[in-house]
């Protein structure tokens, strides 16, 4: 499987197909690369939950992963700290109505190889930073991820 296999949710930007299209083609420079915009689409609940993240958490990226790459649904990285070493990274699955645990499961079993393409284009995150896996509701996901200041999407 080849990449890319992440993109940057960025604040304000809209979320459709159309949107991630473009992005895809602009940033690889291809247009084949328009052609995957739909293994990276958003659903209305996830949506919700990548907005109400970057509103209350400027600290936090956040990239959607492939859907087909098996990494999961967002890589959160926080920015906070200016060494990209010493970064805090997250690796989230949203399950609705599941309780938060730190569980990779199947839906997580290619992430390193995820991580090492974003660590390659981007100077968020280092080469083999350490994760940490979330699976869980995304009201929950985001009351742990910004320390109980959101509380629903």
């Amino acid at each position: 499987m080849r990449g890319p296999f992440t993109l940057r949710l960025l604040p304000g930007q809209p979320l459709s197909t159309e949107s991630l299209a473009r992005r895809l083609a602009r940033i690889h420079k291809s247009r084949s690369a328009a052609g995957l915009a739909p293994r990276f689409s958003v659903s209305s609940r996830e949506h919700r939950f990548v907005r109400a993240l970057q509103a209350h958490a400027r600290n936090l990226w956040i990239w959607r992963c492939r859907q087909d790459a098996f990494a999961g649904d967002f890589v959160v990285v926080d920015m906070s700290d200016p060494d990209p070493r010493s970064r805090r990274v997250w690796v989230l699955e949203l399950k609705q109505a599941a309780d938060v645990r730190s569980v990779a499961g199947h839906q997580m079993h290619r992430v390193d190889t995820v991580l090492e393409e974003l660590a390659s284009r981007a100077t968020a995150l280092a080469p083999g930073a350490d994760w940490v896996p979330l699976t869980g509701d995304g009201t929950a996901l985001l009351e742990q991820l910004t320390g109980g200041r959101v509380t629903r999407m």
